[in-house]
Order: C-alpha cells, then structure tokens, then sequence
C-alpha cells in the first residue's frame, strides 16, 4: 500500500510514462496512436499499473475476508441484539416498580408522622414488660413450670429490650430532626 500522498504519485506516474515514450521513435510513437491495443499494453506493462493491480487484487481480497466475517457473525449480533432488547424490557420494568415502590414508600411516610411512630413503638414495649411481668407472676403463682417460664420469660424481655433500644434510636432521630 503506498504512503505517497495522490498528486506526488500521480506526478511520479507521469514522469514514469514520459520517460518510456522519450525512447521511442516516431514511427512507434505513431504506431501506439494508430493501435490501441498496443497503447494498452505498454500502460498494463508500466511496473506502477502492476502494481496498482496487485494493491487492488489484495483489497478485494481482505474486503472479502472482513465481509465473510461480518456475516459469520450476523447470527450472534441478532441474537446479542434481542438479548439487549430483551434485558432493556426487564430494566424498564424494574425501574418502574421502583418508582411505584418509593412512591407508596413516601405516602407511608408523609401519612405516619415520627412522633406517632415512637409513641406506639413505646407502647408496645411497655405491653412487652407487663407480659414478662405476668409471666413472673405465673412462676410465683405455680402457674408455669420453670422451663417454660426461662424460655418465655428470656424472649419476652429480648424483645422488650430491642422494643425500647429501637424507640431509643428513634427519639434520636425525631428529635435530632427538629
């Protein structure tokens, strides 16, 4: 492939075809314009023209090679492309369950203030405590038998604990808001 920009080659090409009709007499001269066929063969003979024909014959067949595998690869394209497509639906759809999700997600919050959250949040701890309260009266009373009252009594106070850590955390942050 020649690196040599278009008007230099074409130049040089010239130069080329002057030099070999310099050397011909003019009988050959007149020769060459009376026949075309031999004009043609000197052009096809110039060592440019063979190699323009060998430059063309090697694109062709590189072109050739690249569209053979392009068309190799149609059939992973289309399916590669029906892939996305397919994928593309599925994202679409998320994003709107997403949406419809933080939406439903702000209405639950705007209707609940904080406040209203903690006030039952402590409720229900306080409900927790009188039940682990009653359970030790059970024990006392010989109501429960003191396997059961351990078991009962150990996740009673749990999650009365973790009532009261999370209305904790939660007076925090209402208050920390305002």
């Amino acid at each position: 492939m020649n690196h040599i920009p278009q008007n230099d080659q074409l130049a040089f090409n010239e130069q080329i075809a002057i030099s070999i009709l310099q050397h011909l007499q003019k009988d050959e001269l007149q020769s060459l314009l009376d026949d075309d066929n031999k004009l043609e063969q000197l052009i096809q003979d110039l060592e440019v023209i063979k190699l323009m024909k060998h430059e063309k014959e090697t694109l062709i067949v590189s072109n050739k090679s690249v569209a053979e595998y392009n068309l190799s690869q149609e059939e992973k394209l289309l399916q590669n492309r029906n892939l996305l497509a397919e994928t593309y639906g599925h994202v679409e759809g998320l994003h709107q369950q997403v949406k419809e999700k933080k939406f439903q997600l702000e209405s639950h919050g705007n209707q609940t203030p904080l406040d209203t959250l903690l006030a039952l949040l402590e409720t229900e701890a306080a409900k927790t405590e009188e039940k682990s309260e009653e359970l030790s009266e059970s024990l006392l009373c010989s109501k429960l038998a003191v396997g059961e009252f351990v078991d009962d009594y150990l996740a009673t106070r749990k999650l009365m604990y973790e009532q009261k850590v999370k209305a904790d955390k939660l007076f925090e942050i209402t208050f920390s808001q305002t």
